[in-house]
């Protein structure tokens, strides 16, 4: 119990460090696409939910434009359901970012385990993976960072796909992409 409170300390304290002023102010991710993009694209999609529509179409870009069929849009994402909490939209909003740099960092521990490596191993290699400039500054492009989250286990389920001949990896990895 001890080791699991010590990684998950280890893992959270980069975590709070670089978002925790984010989390528990008025202040937002704004830059580039975060702010004039993904912020408003994600609240109208909320709105949509939230006032008892599936969000089909989007009349308010391109003349109107298929919402559902949007990838960016991520209608149907797991993850989205974090809109659906009672907090403020803009809360909302930096959880899904928080979340996913926290989900980027367990992947990469369940990667590095899956390959045999100790827990602190596996530690060293969550963090350097999801605080890594390459992972964190996807803040301001929301769905690279919803891969980058989901990538170490699409690693760790291609590696068992191949290996082990597995149906059962293969399904895994195909739920892993389609996130």
């Amino acid at each position: 119990m001890k080791q699991r409170l010590f990684i998950a300390g280890l893992i959270l304290t980069p975590l709070l460090w670089l978002f925790g002023r984010a989390l528990v102010s008025d202040e937002m991710f704004v830059f580039r696409d975060a702010a004039h993009y993904y912020y408003p694209y994600y609240k109208y999609v909320a709105q949509q939910w939230s006032e008892g529509r599936v969000p089909l179409w989007n009349p308010l870009e391109n003349l109107g434009q298929p919402l559902l069929a949007d990838a960016t849009a991520a209608v149907f994402y797991p993850g989205k359901l974090v809109f659906a909490s009672p907090l403020g939209y803009s809360t909302n909003y930096k959880l899904y970012i928080v979340g996913h740099v926290l989900f980027a960092a367990f992947s990469a521990f369940i990667a590095a385990r899956g390959f045999g490596r100790s827990k602190y191993a596996a530690t060293v290699c969550a963090i350097s993976y999801a605080f890594s400039g390459s992972v964190v500054f996807q803040y301001c492009n929301v769905i690279f960072l919803v891969g980058a989250a989901w990538l170490p286990l699409a690693v760790i389920a291609t590696d068992r796909m191949l290996r082990e001949r597995s149906w059962r990896w293969s399904a895994a990895l195909a739920v892993v992409l389609a996130m």
